[in-house]
């Protein structure tokens, strides 16, 4: 996670504490110091919105030249969720699902643990799902980019992920293998190879080292 701080050199603020005029400056200390530091302000500004279009792009960046955003290009090899789930209890036995009482729609995957103090009812929630046809590939719907107009300046804010659709099973499976919840070669051979060359299951397989 990057920090972006806002960083005033301490040449100019003790200027402004000393009340000292630097060499060959017309201005006084503190008409510099409001002036410098409004400049760094816009820069500060400037890297907070960099940073926050590089976030955006990320999240909504095609998946090897498949966009995320459509459900042609997510459906992929689709199966319905009992398939689903009877395949993840081959992988791990130790798995639950159940319903969720706020989303009938959606069905939650739990791991079967001990009861104790932080899992009473003896289980741990992983991650959600819903019932139905599931894509193979997640569903994402994308924000809208924003165009603002600040102190006499355009700025433009990209759209990030605005929300999950539907839940790919192959999201799902490499967030489990890379739990250690399942093994990724008897995952591959129940669920078989991606129908797509997905780069973030090649990066999973390590067939490729970076997205």
């Amino acid at each position: 996670m990057s920090l972006i701080t806002l960083d005033i050199p301490s040449s100019v603020e003790s200027a402004k504490i000393t009340n000292k005029i630097m060499a060959g400056s017309p201005v006084t200390p503190d008409s510099r110091f409001q002036k410098d530091k409004a400049g760094y302000k816009r820069e500060y500004q400037n890297a907070l919105t960099a940073d926050a279009n590089k976030k955006a792009a990320e999240s909504v960046r095609v998946d090897n030249g498949r966009p995320r955003t459509e459900w042609d290009a997510s459906i992929g090899m689709p199966i319905t969720a009992e398939t689903f789930m009877r395949r993840l209890l081959q992988l791990n036995s130790s798995f639950w699902f159940e319903r969720a009482n706020a989303d009938k729609e959606k069905i939650g995957i739990y791991r079967i643990c001990e009861p104790d103090l932080n899992y009473p009812e003896g289980k741990v929630f992983i991650c959600g799902f819903h019932d139905g046809v599931m894509p193979e590939f997640f569903l994402e719907e994308k924000e809208e980019d924003r165009v603002m107009a600040i102190g006499g300046q355009t700025e433009v804010h990209y759209g990030g992920c605005k929300r999950i659709l539907r839940q790919g099973y192959r999201t799902i499976l490499q967030r489990l293998v890379r739990a250690g919840m399942i093994n990724l070669a008897a995952a591959e051979a129940i669920f078989g190879p991606p129908s797509y060359d997905s780069a973030h299951w090649a990066l999973l397989t390590g067939k490729r080292a970076t997205i």
